[in-house]
């Protein structure tokens, strides 16, 4: 019995930039909203990590590596502070103007 799986496949590990352009094209199939949510964790031996997608093409599996921004205490102070002011800003318009808009629909 001959089973023809992805194991026939060559796999390699590539940085984003460095995909070929069939690559490129199969991810646009695979992810057609993004790849966020496929976003995969990987550990090395040595303890270090990287972020990466699976890309599959014919010929060969992908793990390619992506940018993952990792959050700092400054951003989510940044983030925390826009939004405390955007609220406040809706808080400051009059009752007056949020009535108008609801009658004039």
């Amino acid at each position: 019995m001959c089973f023809s799986l992805s194991m026939d496949k060559l796999r390699k590990v590539i940085n984003l930039e460095n995909l070929p352009p069939d690559a490129w094209e199969a991810i646009r199939e695979q992810y057609p909203d993004g790849w966020k949510d496929f976003i995969r964790k990987i550990v090395k031996p040595n303890g270090e990590f990287f972020h990466a997608i699976t890309v599959d093409t014919p010929s060969v599996i992908y793990l390619v590596k992506v940018p993952v921004k990792i959050d700092t205490r400054e951003d989510l102070e940044k983030f925390s502070s826009e939004k405390e002011s955007e609220e406040e800003s809706v808080d400051d318009q009059p009752e007056a103007d949020h009535q108008e808009q609801g009658d004039e629909e």
